[in-house]
């Protein structure tokens, strides 16, 4: 049945569950939809609407983790260099500090 399923693009809607462990008939109901070979995404055919829209909720998250990671990348770098620029500082007050007392 899962293959003639998935083989046959005459068919228009799976009528039953073609996963093994969704027995559920309400669990069945709420993501069987009806198969659309016309649908595509990049280089692959998408088999239901649901995948489209799991597909796009994956990408917008993947997009808006991207840009906080940037964000942080970027508040590091700020608080590297202030680290930076506090050590120097403290390390010419040692020296300032070994002149003088040189002297």
């Amino acid at each position: 049945m899962q293959n003639d399923v998935w083989s046959n693009p005459q068919n228009d809607q799976v009528t039953t569950s073609p996963f093994r462990g969704i027995g559920d008939e309400e669990v069945w109901e709420k993501i069987r939809k009806p198969l659309s070979p016309k649908l595509r995404e990049g280089n692959h055919a998408i088999c239901c609407e649901n995948t489209i829209d799991m597909l796009n909720a994956i990408k917008d998250h993947r997009e808006e983790t991207r840009k906080m990671l940037k964000s942080l990348m970027t508040e590091l770098k700020c608080y590297k260099h202030l680290a930076s620029n506090m050590t120097c500082i403290v390390h010419q007050d040692r020296v300032m500090t070994l002149v003088r007392t040189i002297l």
